[in-house]
């Protein structure tokens, strides 16, 4: 049985059954080990023990006695049987004689003992693997889309890889940016976290702090890796050293499986050093990318490629954004309609969800005009041309605070904290807030009580690069 598929009663009374019997011998199989039991996973990483066969064993026995601990509240007979039976290696008729009962009478004792102790250990399962569940869900940010479209067979591709035994220890999600990678690796990261293929989930976004690039550059990277995952791992007893930091991530990846994401690789030097690096800690843990940059092919990496929208699905997310930030005019929009935004955007999400925005604005003649000639370049360059005319449909509000948004782009900051950045006050700064989300140029996170604010990154990328260059030129013109 592996760690992913679902506990079956019987499965789980034979394998308790078998790990009883090899009590003495500490055996090193796996399958008698009770390994794919989440309840003695987190029993081995609380006691910290060595990667070792011998040592595995210590956790599993902990579990198995304090199941039998707690069996002995509901049915002190059975406890005593189990113990004497299988903790003390006594025979049937040793049993008998100290219970002074027939061995007919042992016999039944173990097996109501071991139905009790199996259904014991599968509520604690049940209730340990719905507790894992929400300790690591709860560490990632609410997501940023609602339902996603064209993307079935990739989701289901991506699961597969995620949740199989295989040699593809390194998956890759890549295409243009706003093409929807980040989302895809976030619904289905989701569902991995359902099934248990894993005792940890890391989620690691990649900053890029600045357009200026050194030759070390990708080596920067990777220590940013690794210091985030000694940071998650071991917190303020993670080692100063870098050298020290390293050992002692690759010792808790190689020992127990561990799914780390690493988002937003956008340069070939970062994916090829860090394709290289990554080989030395995976095994049994995995590393899914998100990047721009197509990998060059290896044998433990397995690649997933994301093309644009069909026409339909185009017209079906543009169709489905509209009505989410109730966009009247967007939504009367024709198929006919949609379907000539689509011949000149293309099928690329985020450049989809900038044109809805621009519906309330721009006749539809001129948005086409506009997307016409935006449409001559290469896709960055009709991002940019998107993204200027949506820039000069704000109001000044709209614009200072997105100007600050960069700032906070990478983990989003709340309202408090963005007013006091932009310097608007509650009256200036709900509607800008409210006009950059109808726009598609402010992401919104959270639930009912707490609301963080941020940016997709080809925005952030838009403001640092042509908005600041913008300001800085009406700033001489004005002098």
């Amino acid at each position: 049985m592996t760690a992913y598929q679902p506990i079956k009663f019987q499965d789980l009374y034979k394998d308790i059954f078998a790990t009883l019997k090899k009590w003495k011998k500490q055996t090193s199989d796996t399958e008698e080990l009770l390994e794919y039991l989440l309840i003695v996973r987190l029993q081995r990483r609380k006691e910290d023990v060595e990667h070792l066969p011998t040592r595995w064993r210590r956790a599993t026995n902990q579990v198995l006695i304090d199941a039998v601990d707690q069996l002995e509240i509901e049915a002190q007979d059975q406890a005593m049987v189990i113990r004497s039976r299988f903790f003390d290696d006594n025979s049937v008729i040793r049993v008998g004689n100290i219970m002074n009962v027939a061995d007919a009478t042992v016999m039944r004792m173990q097996r109501n003992g071991l139905d009790n102790l199996t259904k014991i250990i599968m509520t604690r399962e049940s209730e340990a693997r719905l507790h894992h569940r929400q300790v690591i869900l709860s560490k990632f940010n609410p997501p940023t889309y609602k339902k996603l479209f064209g993307v079935d067979e990739a989701i289901e591709k991506l699961l597969k890889r995620l949740t199989i035994t295989n040699d593809n220890w390194v998956v890759a999600v890549t295409g243009l940016g706003g093409i929807g990678k980040t989302s895809l690796a976030d619904f289905v990261t989701r569902q991995v976290v359902g099934v248990f293929a894993y005792d940890d989930v890391v989620w690691i976004r990649i900053i890029h702090r600045s357009v200026e690039r050194s030759s070390d550059a990708p080596k920067v990277t990777f220590e940013y890796l690794i210091t985030q995952l000694a940071s998650h791992f071991f917190g303020e007893h993670s080692n100063p050293r870098f050298e020290q930091r390293l050992v002692q991530v690759r010792q808790r990846l190689q020992w127990t499986p561990h799914l780390v994401i690493i988002d937003n690789l956008e340069h070939e030097e970062d994916t090829a050093y860090l394709m290289d690096q990554l080989r030395e800690l995976a095994d049994p843990s995995r590393f899914l990318l998100t990047t721009r940059i197509q990998p060059e092919s290896d044998a433990g990496l397995y690649t997933i490629n994301l093309d644009e929208l069909s026409q339909n699905d185009s017209i079906r997310l543009m169709r489905e954004y509209a009505a989410d930030m109730a966009l009247e005019v967007a939504m009367a929009v024709s198929d006919e309609e949609l379907e000539a935004v689509y011949k000149l955007v293309g099928g690329n999400p985020q450049a989809l969800k900038l044109v809805v925005g621009l519906f309330e604005i721009l006749p539809f003649e001129k948005l086409l005009d506009v997307l016409e000639s935006g449409r001559a370049g290469q896709v960055d360059g009709l991002y940019k041309h998107i993204y200027w005319e949506t820039w000069h449909t704000l109001s000044d509000e709209s614009r200072t605070l997105l100007g600050v948004m960069p700032l906070v782009a990478e983990m989003g900051g709340d309202s408090g904290y963005l007013q006091t950045l932009s310097g608007l006050d509650e009256t200036a700064y709900w509607p800008a807030v409210q006009q950059l989300q109808r726009r598609s140029l402010l992401e919104v996170r959270g639930g009912v009580h707490e609301k963080q604010y941020g940016v997709h990154r080809l925005t952030e990328t838009f403001v640092k690069n042509e908005i600041a260059n913008w300001w800085e030129e009406a700033e001489g013109e004005d002098a």
